[in-house]
């Protein structure tokens, strides 16, 4: 008896599917999930994306497997443009993207306030084009008014 090898206990390495791992690593999921589709540990999911992808870790294999993705999505998003959706291509382009809204400026403190200056020059010339000074004047009391009103 003290010849025969001895067998390891518990149950064999499950092997994963490669080709279902990407696509669901395309959606974005935890590795917890991943670890739940395919019935085994967190830690299995780490060794066999290292053993497979010559020791990648699950986030970043996670991460290239959604830059096809990302693809996709802004390619649908530049089609779906043409319908006139904008509030869902903004959030797209927001979140999957990182795109911002918000200008960051940078410089000095005086740089800062000449651009601001040069910005409010230019809108008070546009509406000085569009409205007449009566008119100007009634909007400017109405925001004001509604500046006033959210305090």
């Amino acid at each position: 008896m003290g010849d025969e090898k001895r067998k390891k206990a518990g149950r064999p390495p499950k092997p994963l599917d490669f080709t279902k791992l990407e696509l669901l690593l395309s959606m974005y999921p935890t590795k917890k999930y991943i670890a739940t589709y395919f019935d085994c540990s967190e830690d299995h999911i780490e060794d066999e994306i290292a053993r497979q992808y010559d020791g990648l870790k699950f986030s970043a294999l996670r991460e290239r497997a959604m830059e096809g993705r990302k693809m996709d999505v802004m390619n649908w998003a530049f089609k779906f443009a043409a319908t006139g959706n904008d509030r869902l291509i903004t959030f797209l382009m927001k979140n999957l993207h990182k795109w911002s809204d918000k200008i960051e400026i940078e410089g000095t403190e005086q740089q800062v306030f000449q651009l601001k200056y040069a910005i409010e020059k230019k809108r008070k010339e546009a509406l000085e084009a569009e409205f007449s000074s009566d008119e100007i004047k009634q909007i400017e009391e109405r925001v004001v008014g509604d500046d006033d009103d959210e305090t």
